[in-house]
């Protein structure tokens, strides 16, 4: 499953290079502005969008934009937020890996103004307890924006994972990865084979139910690795899917079956016609032979339609390997 690694190396690799280009991982203490924009439609109920930007002593900057319950914004109320005409406004966001603490202006539901951010030293310090290497102050700065806790590192631990470096904490952070997460799969005795899978796990939303109903599809579903529960999430194969195709007479499919059937597109309707053209016997390998080299109901009807039967399913795939066009043919003489 070395493909599927790699596509979940690539989403991660992905979001931290959008960070590192917006400044995150390069920048040092400077001035923090921030901006409350009006609500939209995709502001979540009872929810503010905050936008905030770090500039940097080198001329770089962070720039963030998340959306926030307004209680988190502590002391910014919705009446402050919302009056008529501008005034005063100071809030705090207050995290275990710091304080974030703002003043401005607001109106109308919007806002801006500044911020000053202080680092938490014992956060700072439970993390080099625990083994990781000091941050820096715009690695805390980040770490408080996410809302990181020194509970996912022990919650690791209890799991049995190894410690990790603090970039890697950074990224499991910054994915969504946290404690209860980890207890989660934990309490279904499910744990990636390491961090890498663990973030994969998160970003692509292999979580324990779905590892549940997994394990729940038969006998050979019952030891999947990280990469097999990954892949089959990744490309959709559920319970509800695999019952699909047993009721077509593929009840016996092993996981790398499922999932090539899902990455060619061999769906209940390809099947169904397959057999209803004249392959009432065709196999697992075979439509998946037809779906790669582009063998289709059209391509079959050709034969027929000039009073051909059909080749047996392996010539016609070696037919439209060697490019061969039954349209081309000219209509059977009886």
């Amino acid at each position: 499953m070395n493909i599927v690694r790699n596509m979940m190396m690539s989403v991660a690799v992905a979001g931290m290079m959008s960070l590192a280009a917006s400044g995150v991982a390069l920048a040092e203490d400077g001035p923090i502005d921030w901006r409350i924009t009006e609500a939209t439609e995709k502001t979540p109920e009872g929810h503010v969008k905050l936008h905030l930007r770090r500039i940097t002593d080198s001329g770089g900057q962070m720039n963030s934009s998340n959306h926030f319950p307004l209680d988190v914004l502590e002391g910014l109320s919705r009446a402050d937020l919302n009056a008529d005409s501008r005034r005063a406004v100071a809030f705090a966001i207050r995290r275990e890996a710091g304080e974030l603490s703002c003043e401005g202006q607001a109106s109308k539901g919007a806002g801006l103004g500044l911020c000053d951010f202080d680092a938490s030293a014992a956060f700072s310090d439970a993390l080099v307890v625990r083994g990781l290497d000091t941050p820096k102050e715009s690695e805390m700065f980040l770490l408080a924006m996410q809302d990181a806790r020194i509970s996912l590192l022990d919650d690791m631990s209890a799991a049995g994972y190894d410690v990790p470096e603090l970039d890697d904490f950074i990224a499991l952070v910054i994915h969504g990865v946290d404690g209860a997460y980890v207890q989660e799969l934990a309490s279904v005795d499910v744990r990636p084979d390491d961090l890498d899978d663990l973030l994969g796990f998160r970003i692509h939303g292999v979580t324990a139910d779905f590892a549940r109903a997994v394990r729940g599809m038969g006998p050979g579903f019952a030891d999947l690795d990280s990469e097999d529960l990954m892949a089959m999430r990744i490309h959709g194969v559920t319970p509800v899917v695999a019952e699909e195709y047993a009721a077509l007479g593929f009840d016996g499919l092993d996981p790398e079956e499922l999932i090539a059937f899902r990455i060619h597109g061999v769906t209940p309707g390809f099947i169904r016609d397959m057999r209803e053209i004249g392959y009432p016997e065709i196999s697992a390998d075979e439509l998946v032979a037809f779906r790669i080299h582009g063998v289709s109901a059209s391509y079959l009807e050709a034969f027929t339609s000039r009073g051909y039967a059909l080749p047996e399913p392996d010539k016609v795939v070696s037919m439209k390997i060697a490019g061969f066009d039954p349209r081309r043919m000219s209509p059977r003489k009886e």
